[in-house]
């Protein structure tokens, strides 16, 4: 694979191979039988980080977590309303470059968040 290193400009050659592992679960609950049309949802996954690309110092093979945790409304069977969370845990660092300063900047312990706002129909 050729790579290009952001500070030199110099096409760098990479060939590796790794295979990533992941398992996860999901547990639900729906209250519309009981009269509460809401269903809740919790997940979790773990999943390998595959190696860097060009940056050997961050060889650590460690493993991602992921947990979300979702609000839907579950009367109607062909909508979808509902709102969720999810975030991801024990990232790799991101390293980049200062185009200024060529200085290499990394992050300490990135974490993603995000959020989601779900409406469909299907007919």
């Amino acid at each position: 694979m050729g790579l290009t290193d952001v500070r030199t400009g110099a096409t760098v050659e990479t060939s590796e191979t790794w295979a990533t592992l992941a398992a996860g679960v999901a547990l639900t609950a729906d209250f519309d039988p009981l009269g509460v049309p809401v269903a809740l949802m919790a997940e979790y996954a773990a999943a390998t980080d595959a190696p860097p690309s060009v940056d050997s110092t961050l060889a650590g093979r460690g493993v991602a977590h992921a947990l979300g945790a979702g609000l839907y409304y579950s009367a109607e069977k062909h909508l979808q309303l509902g709102v969720s969370a999810a975030t991801t845990l024990s990232l790799r660092p991101v390293v980049l470059a200062d185009d200024s300063t060529g200085q290499e900047l990394r992050t300490r312990d990135p974490t993603d968040v995000r959020a989601r706002l779900l409406l469909r129909y299907m007919f």
